[in-house]
Protein backbone atom coordinates (compact mmCIF):
# COMPACT_ATOMS: atom_id res chain seq x y z
CA UNK A 1 0.00 0.00 0.00
CA UNK A 2 1.47 3.38 -0.98
CA UNK A 3 2.06 6.22 1.44
CA UNK A 4 -0.57 8.23 -0.41
CA UNK A 5 -3.15 5.47 0.02
CA UNK A 6 -2.22 5.13 3.69
CA UNK A 7 -2.69 8.88 4.18
CA UNK A 8 -6.03 8.86 2.39
CA UNK A 9 -7.33 5.95 4.44
CA UNK A 10 -6.04 7.49 7.66
CA UNK A 11 -8.52 10.32 7.47
CA UNK A 12 -11.54 8.30 6.29
CA UNK A 13 -12.86 7.79 9.80
CA UNK A 14 -13.08 11.49 10.52
CA UNK A 15 -14.34 12.19 7.03
CA UNK A 16 -17.09 9.64 7.64
CA UNK A 17 -17.96 11.16 10.99
CA UNK A 18 -17.88 14.62 9.44
CA UNK A 19 -20.07 13.73 6.45
CA UNK A 20 -23.30 14.56 8.24
CA UNK A 21 -21.76 17.78 9.47
CA UNK A 22 -20.65 18.85 6.03
CA UNK A 23 -24.19 18.44 4.70
CA UNK A 24 -25.17 21.23 7.05
CA UNK A 25 -22.01 23.35 7.18
CA UNK A 26 -21.16 23.68 3.51
CA UNK A 27 -20.94 27.36 4.39
CA UNK A 28 -20.30 30.01 7.52
CA UNK A 29 -18.71 33.35 9.26
CA UNK A 30 -19.88 36.68 10.89
CA UNK A 31 -23.33 37.82 11.99
CA UNK A 32 -25.39 40.70 13.34
CA UNK A 33 -28.75 40.25 15.08
CA UNK A 34 -31.23 42.83 16.26
CA UNK A 35 -33.46 40.38 18.11
CA UNK A 36 -32.46 41.10 21.74
CA UNK A 37 -32.76 37.59 23.15
CA UNK A 38 -30.82 35.88 20.34
CA UNK A 39 -28.21 38.65 20.28
CA UNK A 40 -27.70 38.28 24.02
CA UNK A 41 -27.05 34.53 23.68
CA UNK A 42 -24.60 35.05 20.84
CA UNK A 43 -22.78 37.88 22.59
CA UNK A 44 -22.30 35.71 25.68
CA UNK A 45 -20.90 32.88 23.61
CA UNK A 46 -18.57 35.19 21.69
CA UNK A 47 -17.37 36.75 24.94
CA UNK A 48 -16.61 33.30 26.38
CA UNK A 49 -14.56 32.33 23.33
CA UNK A 50 -12.68 35.65 23.38
CA UNK A 51 -11.70 35.08 27.02
CA UNK A 52 -10.33 31.66 26.16
CA UNK A 53 -8.53 32.21 22.85
CA UNK A 54 -9.06 35.60 21.24
CA UNK A 55 -10.70 34.56 17.95
CA UNK A 56 -10.30 38.10 16.69
CA UNK A 57 -6.71 37.10 15.89
CA UNK A 58 -7.94 34.20 13.76
CA UNK A 59 -10.36 36.52 11.97
CA UNK A 60 -7.57 38.97 11.19
CA UNK A 61 -5.23 36.26 9.92
CA UNK A 62 -7.92 34.55 7.85
CA UNK A 63 -8.88 37.80 6.17
CA UNK A 64 -5.26 38.71 5.53
CA UNK A 65 -4.67 35.45 3.67
CA UNK A 66 -7.98 35.37 1.78
CA UNK A 67 -8.35 36.32 -1.86
CA UNK A 68 -10.28 39.35 -3.00
CA UNK A 69 -13.09 37.14 -4.33
CA UNK A 70 -13.37 35.33 -1.00
CA UNK A 71 -13.54 38.58 0.93
CA UNK A 72 -16.22 39.90 -1.40
CA UNK A 73 -18.25 36.71 -0.93
CA UNK A 74 -17.84 36.92 2.82
CA UNK A 75 -18.98 40.53 2.78
CA UNK A 76 -22.12 39.69 0.82
CA UNK A 77 -22.99 36.79 3.10
CA UNK A 78 -22.31 38.84 6.22
CA UNK A 79 -24.78 41.40 4.95
CA UNK A 80 -27.41 38.67 4.64
CA UNK A 81 -27.05 37.83 8.34
CA UNK A 82 -28.27 41.28 9.36
CA UNK A 83 -31.89 41.08 10.36
CA UNK A 84 -34.36 39.22 12.55
CA UNK A 85 -35.14 36.20 10.35
CA UNK A 86 -33.50 33.40 12.35
CA UNK A 87 -33.72 30.86 9.54
CA UNK A 88 -31.99 33.24 7.12
CA UNK A 89 -29.32 34.10 9.68
CA UNK A 90 -28.56 30.42 10.33
CA UNK A 91 -28.50 29.61 6.61
CA UNK A 92 -25.92 32.30 5.92
CA UNK A 93 -23.83 31.52 8.99
CA UNK A 94 -23.54 28.01 7.59
CA UNK A 95 -22.57 29.35 4.18
CA UNK A 96 -19.96 31.59 5.71
CA UNK A 97 -18.50 28.77 7.78
CA UNK A 98 -18.22 26.72 4.63
CA UNK A 99 -16.28 29.49 2.92
CA UNK A 100 -13.65 29.34 5.65
CA UNK A 101 -13.74 25.54 5.67
CA UNK A 102 -12.95 25.53 1.95
CA UNK A 103 -9.99 27.79 2.75
CA UNK A 104 -8.82 25.28 5.39
CA UNK A 105 -9.35 27.85 8.12
CA UNK A 106 -10.90 25.29 10.43
CA UNK A 107 -10.82 27.47 13.52
CA UNK A 108 -12.92 30.06 11.73
CA UNK A 109 -15.25 27.46 10.24
CA UNK A 110 -15.83 25.88 13.64
CA UNK A 111 -16.22 29.23 15.36
CA UNK A 112 -19.14 30.19 13.17
CA UNK A 113 -20.60 26.69 13.23
CA UNK A 114 -20.63 27.23 16.97
CA UNK A 115 -22.73 30.35 16.50
CA UNK A 116 -25.30 28.20 14.69
CA UNK A 117 -25.25 25.74 17.59
CA UNK A 118 -25.79 28.59 20.03
CA UNK A 119 -28.89 29.67 18.11
CA UNK A 120 -30.32 26.21 17.46
CA UNK A 121 -29.36 24.68 20.80
CA UNK A 122 -29.52 21.09 19.51
CA UNK A 123 -27.16 18.17 20.08
CA UNK A 124 -26.80 17.79 16.32
CA UNK A 125 -25.73 21.42 15.86
CA UNK A 126 -23.17 21.14 18.66
CA UNK A 127 -21.89 17.90 17.17
CA UNK A 128 -21.46 19.62 13.80
CA UNK A 129 -19.49 22.42 15.47
CA UNK A 130 -17.35 19.90 17.33
CA UNK A 131 -16.75 17.86 14.19
CA UNK A 132 -15.70 20.97 12.27
CA UNK A 133 -13.23 21.89 14.99
CA UNK A 134 -12.16 18.24 15.05
CA UNK A 135 -11.05 18.41 11.43
CA UNK A 136 -8.78 21.25 12.49
CA UNK A 137 -7.38 19.16 15.34
CA UNK A 138 -6.48 16.48 12.80
CA UNK A 139 -5.28 18.68 9.95
CA UNK A 140 -3.58 21.68 11.53
CA UNK A 141 0.02 21.81 12.77
CA UNK A 142 0.78 22.65 16.39
CA UNK A 143 -0.04 26.27 17.09
CA UNK A 144 -2.69 28.66 18.34
CA UNK A 145 -5.35 27.75 15.77
CA UNK A 146 -5.03 24.04 16.59
CA UNK A 147 -5.19 24.82 20.33
CA UNK A 148 -8.31 26.87 19.65
CA UNK A 149 -9.85 23.92 17.79
CA UNK A 150 -8.99 21.45 20.56
CA UNK A 151 -10.57 23.53 23.31
CA UNK A 152 -13.67 24.40 21.35
CA UNK A 153 -14.16 20.83 20.06
CA UNK A 154 -14.15 19.55 23.65
CA UNK A 155 -16.73 22.13 24.71
CA UNK A 156 -18.92 21.47 21.68
CA UNK A 157 -18.98 17.69 22.17
CA UNK A 158 -19.59 18.12 25.90
CA UNK A 159 -22.63 20.23 25.02
CA UNK A 160 -23.82 17.60 22.55
CA UNK A 161 -23.45 14.90 25.20
CA UNK A 162 -25.38 16.90 27.78
CA UNK A 163 -28.25 17.32 25.30
CA UNK A 164 -28.19 13.75 23.98
CA UNK A 165 -26.34 11.53 26.49
CA UNK A 166 -27.49 8.28 24.84
CA UNK A 167 -25.75 9.01 21.54
CA UNK A 168 -22.45 7.11 21.60
CA UNK A 169 -20.91 9.02 18.69
CA UNK A 170 -20.73 12.24 20.72
CA UNK A 171 -18.72 10.47 23.43
CA UNK A 172 -16.51 8.71 20.88
CA UNK A 173 -15.77 12.01 19.17
CA UNK A 174 -14.90 13.66 22.48
CA UNK A 175 -12.61 10.76 23.40
CA UNK A 176 -10.94 10.99 19.99
CA UNK A 177 -10.15 14.68 20.54
CA UNK A 178 -8.49 13.78 23.85
CA UNK A 179 -6.59 10.95 22.13
CA UNK A 180 -5.40 13.30 19.37
CA UNK A 181 -4.41 16.02 21.84
CA UNK A 182 -3.94 14.41 25.27
CA UNK A 183 -4.32 16.63 28.35
CA UNK A 184 -0.92 17.09 30.01
CA UNK A 185 -2.28 16.04 33.39
CA UNK A 186 -4.07 12.97 32.02
CA UNK A 187 -2.46 11.74 28.77
CA UNK A 188 -4.47 8.50 28.72
CA UNK A 189 -7.85 10.19 29.14
CA UNK A 190 -9.11 9.60 25.60
CA UNK A 191 -8.01 5.96 25.53
CA UNK A 192 -9.56 5.24 28.92
CA UNK A 193 -12.85 6.80 27.83
CA UNK A 194 -12.91 4.52 24.79
CA UNK A 195 -11.98 1.43 26.82
CA UNK A 196 -14.78 2.18 29.28
CA UNK A 197 -17.20 2.46 26.35
CA UNK A 198 -15.95 -0.83 24.92
CA UNK A 199 -16.80 -2.53 28.23
CA UNK A 200 -20.30 -1.08 28.44
CA UNK A 201 -20.96 -1.50 24.69
CA UNK A 202 -18.77 -4.45 23.63
CA UNK A 203 -20.36 -4.75 20.19
CA UNK A 204 -20.32 -1.08 19.26
CA UNK A 205 -18.64 -0.87 15.85
CA UNK A 206 -17.70 2.80 16.15
CA UNK A 207 -15.93 2.24 19.46
CA UNK A 208 -14.08 -0.86 18.18
CA UNK A 209 -13.00 0.87 14.99
CA UNK A 210 -11.78 3.93 16.88
CA UNK A 211 -9.70 1.78 19.23
CA UNK A 212 -8.43 -0.16 16.23
CA UNK A 213 -7.37 3.02 14.47
CA UNK A 214 -5.55 4.29 17.55
CA UNK A 215 -3.76 0.93 17.85
CA UNK A 216 -2.65 1.31 14.22
CA UNK A 217 -1.29 4.79 14.90
CA UNK A 218 0.83 3.44 17.77
CA UNK A 219 2.01 0.37 15.84
CA UNK A 220 0.09 -2.15 17.95
CA UNK A 221 -0.76 -4.25 14.93
CA UNK A 222 -1.95 -7.43 16.68
CA UNK A 223 -4.26 -5.49 18.96
CA UNK A 224 -5.62 -3.53 16.01
CA UNK A 225 -6.23 -6.72 14.01
CA UNK A 226 -8.05 -8.40 16.91
CA UNK A 227 -10.44 -5.46 17.35
CA UNK A 228 -11.01 -4.84 13.67
CA UNK A 229 -11.55 -8.48 12.75
CA UNK A 230 -14.24 -8.65 15.43
CA UNK A 231 -15.75 -5.42 14.10
CA UNK A 232 -15.77 -6.82 10.57
CA UNK A 233 -17.44 -10.06 11.71
CA UNK A 234 -20.17 -8.12 13.48
CA UNK A 235 -20.83 -5.79 10.56
CA UNK A 236 -19.20 -6.82 7.26
CA UNK A 237 -21.09 -4.04 5.45
CA UNK A 238 -19.38 -1.26 7.37
CA UNK A 239 -17.18 0.51 4.78
CA UNK A 240 -14.73 1.93 7.29
CA UNK A 241 -13.67 -1.38 8.85
CA UNK A 242 -11.95 -3.00 5.83
CA UNK A 243 -9.99 0.20 5.21
CA UNK A 244 -8.61 0.15 8.74
CA UNK A 245 -8.14 -3.62 8.71
CA UNK A 246 -6.07 -3.44 5.52
CA UNK A 247 -3.78 -0.95 7.26
CA UNK A 248 -3.44 -3.23 10.27
CA UNK A 249 -2.63 -6.27 8.11
CA UNK A 250 -0.10 -4.24 6.13
CA UNK A 251 1.59 -3.04 9.29
CA UNK A 252 1.78 -6.60 10.61
CA UNK A 253 3.39 -7.77 7.38
CA UNK A 254 0.33 -9.75 6.24
CA UNK A 255 0.47 -8.26 2.76
CA UNK A 256 -1.82 -10.74 0.99
CA UNK A 257 -4.60 -10.23 3.53
CA UNK A 258 -4.06 -6.47 3.33
CA UNK A 259 -4.42 -6.57 -0.45
CA UNK A 260 -7.63 -8.63 -0.36
CA UNK A 261 -9.40 -6.57 2.30
CA UNK A 262 -8.28 -3.34 0.63
CA UNK A 263 -10.45 -4.28 -2.37
CA UNK A 264 -13.49 -3.94 -0.11
CA UNK A 265 -12.21 -0.61 1.17
CA UNK A 266 -12.04 0.75 -2.37
CA UNK A 267 -15.53 -0.40 -3.30
CA UNK A 268 -18.18 2.27 -3.65
CA UNK A 269 -21.85 2.13 -2.93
Amino acid sequence: MSKGSFSNIKYQKWIALASAALLFCIIYFGFSLTDKNKKSKLDKERALITEVTGPETLVKEARASASKDTLELVGRLEHLTEGTDTALIVENLKRLSGVWYSQKRYGMAGYYAQQVATIEGSAQAWSIAGTTYGVGVRALPEGKEREFCVGRAVKAFENAISLDPKETNHRVNLATIYAESPPKDNPMKGIMMLLDMSKSEPENITVMNTLGELAIKTGQWDKAITRLEKSYQLDPKNRETPCLLSMAYEGAGQHEKAHEIAKLCNQKG
